[in-house]
C-alpha cells in the first residue's frame, strides 16, 4: 500500500508540476498577449493621432481653400464694384456733358434770338431813319 500511496503521490506531484507548468506557460502567454496588446494600443493611439492630424490637416486645407475662394470672390466683387463705379462716373460725366451741351445750345439760341431782335430793331430804326430822311427830303423838295 505504501507503493500505492507513493504512486498516487508521484502522480499528484506530476499533475501539480504539470498544472504549475501550464500555469506558468499561461502566465507567459498572458504576459506576451499583454505586451502585444500594449504594442497594439500604442500603434492604435499613434494611428488615432495620425488620423486626427490628417483630419486636422484636411480641415485646415479645407478652411484655407475656402478662405482663398472667399478672397477670390471678394476680388471679383471688388472688380465689378470698381467697374460699376467707373460706369457710374462715366454716366455722371456723360450727363454733365449733355447738360453742358444743352446749356450751350440754349445760350446760343438765346444769343441768336437777342442778336435777331437787336438786328430787327436796327432794321426798324434804320427804316425809321430812312423814312424820316425821305420825308425830310420830300418836305425840302416841296419847299423848293
Amino acid at each position: 500500500m505504501a507503493k500505492w500511496y507513493e504512486l498516487k503521490e508521484r502522480l499528484a506531484r506530476s499533475r501539480l508540476e504539470e498544472v504549475r507548468r501550464n500555469k506558468r506557460m499561461e502566465e507567459e502567454r498572458l504576459a506576451r498577449l499583454m505586451d502585444e496588446l500594449e504594442v497594439r494600443r500604442d500603434e492604435l493611439a499613434a494611428a488615432v493621432r495620425t488620423n486626427e492630424r490628417a483630419s486636422w490637416m484636411r480641415t485646415r486645407e479645407y478652411w484655407e481653400s475656402a478662405q482663398k475662394e472667399v478672397e477670390r470672390q471678394a476680388g471679383i466683387v471688388r472688380i465689378y464694384e470698381e467697374r460699376e463705379e467707373e460706369a457710374s462716373l462715366e454716366r455722371i460725366e456723360e450727363e454733365k456733358s449733355k447738360r453742358l451741351v444743352e446749356n450751350l445750345v440754349e445760350r446760343l439760341r438765346t444769343e441768336e434770338h437777342r442778336v435777331y431782335e437787336t438786328n430787327e430793331q436796327r432794321v426798324q430804326d434804320q427804316s425809321a431813319v430812312t423814312r424820316k430822311h425821305m420825308q425830310s427830303r420830300e418836305t425840302e423838295a416841296e419847299k423848293e
